[in-house]
């Protein structure tokens, strides 16, 4: 292979360094283009920064930046104020719950105030009519005790008339159906010529004794046999056999069972007059002292009939 000449090789070199050049002088005309395009844009910088436009444009994005910093802060507050709301509206929610609860139970006590206003008018009606039963039941029972009280009179009044007492002049002893009786102490220390005599006279005190009881409705302490000049005492409440206290005398033997029934029976002639007096009883005794039979009688006829 042949070498190339060296006129062929300058001729390259040229070539190469007029294409070289023509681009450094390109490049070189787009280095003073930009140039001058940064030169322009520099003056006008300068151009706005010395104008007044370039403070308006500050002063608006000042006041821009303002308007968001006061949206942040309205924005802050506004979820401050819907926090709020919430929970005042969860209050109000929870207030009209307890309302509405309220409510129904106030509805309740209304029908049970008028249940219980329908039960107070009915117990009402029920307690006027039973007073008014009341009063008339009362009248009737007023009645009643008037019936009563007069029947007893009549029966006291009658009674007076089958057992008469009457003072027995002189003598200081009362008698029952024209039959003297004295004091307890006399009998116990009787004369045995008088003991049928005292004995028929003792069983008509017995005897009205156990009517007026019976017609008072006042219970004696002891059981009152009445058979005439044979009556007796008998004493039920002790916790052996009947114990049998005679108004008679036969021997002599039967003094002391005679003496304790004279006892007793001048204790239930006693219980009878301070029953009907309404004073309080004494508790029996063995030995009642002297007590005037009769005369406990006719206080009892007296309290009834001139009362």
């Amino acid at each position: 292979m042949s070498r190339p000449s060296s006129a062929a090789m300058e001729s390259g070199v040229t070539r190469g360094a007029c294409l070289l050049t023509s681009r450094i002088i390109d490049v070189a005309e787009e280095v003073s283009t930009q140039m001058q395009a940064h030169k322009e844009v520099v003056q006008r910088v300068e151009s706005l920064s010395s104008s007044s436009e370039m403070s308006e444009l500050v002063a608006a994005q000042q006041h821009r930046a303002d308007l968001c910093a006061s949206f942040v802060r309205k924005q802050q507050g506004t979820d401050i104020l819907r926090r709020k709301v919430a929970t005042l509206r969860e209050g109000i929610a929870g207030r009209r719950e307890r309302l509405a609860e309220r409510a129904r139970q106030l509805e309740d006590r209304r029908e049970r105030y008028s249940r219980c206003s329908r039960g107070y008018q009915s117990i009402r009606s029920r307690m006027s009519q039973a007073l008014q039963q009341h009063s008339v039941e009362k009248a009737a029972l007023r009645m009643q005790q008037r019936m009563v009280y007069g029947r007893r009179i009549t029966l006291l009044h009658e009674l007076n008339e089958i057992f008469p007492i009457r003072r027995s002049e002189g003598a200081g002893y009362s008698k029952i159906r024209a039959i003297c009786l004295p004091k307890t102490d006399v009998l116990k220390n009787r004369d045995p010529r008088e003991a049928e005599d005292f004995a028929i006279g003792l069983g008509l005190v017995a005897h009205a004794l156990q009517m007026l009881s019976k017609y008072l409705s006042v219970p004696l302490r002891w059981r009152v046999l009445c058979v005439a000049s044979r009556s007796g005492l008998e004493d039920r409440s002790g916790p052996g056999a009947v114990e049998h206290w005679p108004l008679y005398h036969l021997r002599q033997a039967d003094g002391r069972r005679f003496d304790g029934g004279v006892d007793h029976l001048a204790q239930a002639v006693l219980q009878l007059a301070h029953t009907v007096a309404g004073k309080p009883t004494s508790p029996p005794r063995n030995n009642a002292g002297s007590i005037d039979l009769l005369e406990g009688l006719h206080r009892v006829f007296f309290t009834y009939l001139h009362h």
